[in-house]
């Protein structure tokens, strides 16, 4: 989007947010949403939401949304990174081609296939 903006010429700025690893208990709400529309979660659903909301998402709110702001404010660099675990995704998507990583790609299909 950001290429587009420049391209056209619009008067926009482009900031790419990865939000890496922010405590948000998605975990858990997802648990409850399932739930509330009548699933109903396995004991390894729930073992899994647990592990993400207490080991992965490790980053408080508001320093998430402080670096967020740093980084918009600064407008450069354009990507955003709020926690440590969105390191490896970005560096990955450094490497492969605009869209290629994309869950359901061309290329995506096929690394999953090997």
């Amino acid at each position: 989007m950001r290429i587009e903006m420049a391209f056209a010429h619009h008067p926009v700025t482009v900031t790419c947010v990865h939000p890496g690893g922010v405590k948000t208990n998605i975990g858990v709400n997802a648990i409850a949403a399932a739930e509330s529309e009548g699933l109903e979660p396995t004991v390894a659903d729930r073992a899994r939401a647990k592990v993400i909301d207490d080991k992965v998402l490790q980053m408080d709110p508001a320093k998430a949304a402080r670096i967020i702001v740093d980084g918009i404010e600064a407008k450069s660099p354009r990507r955003t990174p709020s926690g440590l675990p969105v390191r490896p995704v970005q560096v990955q998507s450094r490497r492969l081609p605009v869209g290629q990583g994309r869950p359901g790609s061309p290329a995506a299909m096929r690394m999953a296939a090997s």
